[in-house]
């Protein structure tokens, strides 16, 4: 059986509430750096494969463990955040200024609208998700290190709770009802067991390797 971590990067700036230039290049806080060293010590063995999203903040996540693990092979994988706004609204923007955006978007319930330049459909976004989830399996490393987004991570588990056939309103209503009721805290940890076919084991969200935080900080 594959064993995957999924972990969200660390506070970045968009999530202590920074005004930041676009989603790809919004860079971790030094609360966020700390808690990418946590992230690497909790690693229990060497992963055979790590994979980061393209955005700066999963990479920064990563480099303590890249940097612990010097030998395990690294690939860029499009595991990022669900980019359903487009870039021209999302710029030098806070997370409180795109909510107005977030409640129109999300109020439509059209699982296939694009909102513009740089953004992406409800169904093209579970594309992507469904692509990682059929990457992993296919690949022959048996312990795999994924660092993503929240987003990202809720997909995935709601995939497979939800088991979707049709991606219509309906099917997206229930993921972002799924979205509000999970909380995946940055830097925390989800365990993956996948098995043959559609067995599949998880966590949830871990964060045991967080609580010793605050002396990092004091210190």
């Amino acid at each position: 059986m594959k064993e995957v971590w999924w972990i969200r990067h660390g506070q970045s700036a968009s999530n202590a509430g920074l005004r930041t230039r676009d989603n790809r290049s919004n860079p971790l806080t030094a609360l966020g750096r700390l808690e990418a060293r946590r992230v690497a010590g909790a690693l229990e063995r060497e992963p055979e494969l790590i994979v980061t999203s393209p955005y700066v903040r999963t990479l920064q996540t990563a480099e303590p463990a890249l940097e612990r693990f010097p030998l395990a092979l690294h690939e860029e994988w499009p595991v990022h955040e669900y980019t359903w706004l487009a870039d021209e609204r999302r710029r030098d923007t806070t997370f409180l200024e795109r909510e107005v955006y977030a409640e129109r978007h999300f109020g439509l319930l059209d699982p296939h609208r694009v909102d513009g330049e740089g953004a992406e459909s409800f169904v093209q976004f579970i594309g992507r998700v469904e692509g990682a989830l059929e990457r992993l399996r296919a690949r022959p490393e048996r312990y795999v290190v994924v660092f993503s987004h929240a987003a990202f991570i809720r997909a995935v588990l709601w995939t497979q709770f939800a088991r979707p056939t049709v991606l219509d309103s309906k099917a997206m209503q229930q993921f972002l009802r799924f979205m509000e009721s999970l909380k995946i805290p940055n830097a925390s940890v989800v365990r993956m067991h996948l098995g043959a076919g559609d067995e599949l084991f998880f966590s949830p969200p871990l964060t045991a390797h967080l609580q010793a935080l605050q002396a990092d900080l004091v210190a």
